[in-house]
């Protein structure tokens, strides 16, 4: 699902911002002179002091923030499974692809593996996107038709135990992708990896950007580009991160697809996350945005989505499979 990143530029729905606009909800509906009412937790609280007068209050949620931040073994399981069904989804949704098929249709092949491996449901509304509604974050109004020719951006995972997943990736919606396409996705692909193999357990975000920046710079220098359009989106990708400041990468994935806690000073085994930068055409209002789970280890780290078809090839080859829908 996608969040704010330092390499996005796209507003953030983080734990923290949820609970600061839910403070300012129950704030205007306590002053607002035709309601006035009183929020559940301070209800509540009202409650427990008037029980209890000596009663001393205390806010738990930085505490179980932290503890929820590192997973542990069983925590890192359950994930892994959401992960499998995601990935298992997403492939379900590239086979059914194809020209004149609606974005919900992608989405009911996602929902078939989620309730056949045992998951509660969607973890957030499904983000399938084709064309120009690739452009947005959180397109979710899912009721736009495939069109010959377009890219197909897909990001859906379940809720399983009450754990999380987060994936996206992108194909073509007829199977194939055009010589153009494959310029656009191929130096994206490359700038992903740069992002990818520059993380490293015990390492900063800053310390991690800096080292992909290197390699990105190296990329764009050495990829012949065919259209200038491109060549602009790659370079403004890159700048990106070469100005950020690089407090984060992602977002971090557990209870919640956007947990709390967020990701701390360096990167600590037990640490799931994900990474989802977004490169953009803006004069054609398209975009590729690709995201995995990371779970960083005691040696480095584990992409717990590597399994999902992400080369060309790879994602031709699972087109030309028979679907669920039998296309």
């Amino acid at each position: 699902m996608s969040a704010y990143g330092i390499q996005t530029g796209r507003p953030v729905y983080r734990y923290a911002d949820r609970l600061a606009f839910a403070d300012a909800l129950a704030r205007a509906t306590e002053q607002d002179p035709w309601d006035g009412r009183q929020s559940r937790e301070q209800a509540f609280l009202a409650k427990v002091k008037a029980a209890s007068p000596r009663s001393v209050i205390k806010d738990l949620d930085p505490i179980l923030d932290a503890l929820r931040t590192i997973k542990s073994p069983r925590e890192i399981a359950v994930v892994r499974e959401a992960t499998k069904m995601t990935g298992l989804a997403i492939m379900e949704a590239m086979r059914d692809a194809k020209p004149g098929r609606y974005e919900y249709e992608l989405q009911a092949d996602a929902e078939f593996v989620f309730k056949k491996f045992g998951a509660y449901g969607g973890s957030y509304f499904a983000l399938i996107a084709t064309g120009p509604n690739t452009w947005y974050s959180h397109y979710h109004k899912n009721t736009a038709r495939l069109q010959d020719g377009e890219l197909v951006q897909f990001d859906y995972a379940p809720d399983f135990k009450y754990y999380q997943s987060d994936v996206t990736r992108v194909f073509p919606a007829n199977g194939t992708f055009t010589p153009r396409q494959r310029e656009f996705y191929t130096i994206y692909l490359e700038l992903y990896r740069a992002l990818m193999t520059s993380i490293k357990v015990h390492a900063s975000p800053r310390d991690i950007v800096k080292d992909a920046t290197a390699k990105m710079n190296r990329v764009v220098a050495d990829f012949r580009f065919s259209d200038p359009r491109i060549g602009t989106a790659a370079a403004a990708f890159v700048d990106r991160y070469r100005t950020s400041n690089a407090a984060s990468l992602g977002h971090s994935v557990g209870m919640e697809v956007h947990d709390v806690g967020g990701l701390p000073a360096t990167l600590e085994p037990g640490q799931i996350f994900t990474i989802e930068p977004a490169m953009q055409i803006p004069e054609e209002h398209v975009g590729i945005r690709l995201e995995d789970m990371i779970l960083i280890t005691e040696t480095g780290y584990e992409n717990l989505s590597a399994f999902v078809p992400i080369d060309i090839d790879d994602i031709e080859r699972v087109m030309r499979e028979p679907g669920l829908q039998k296309k």
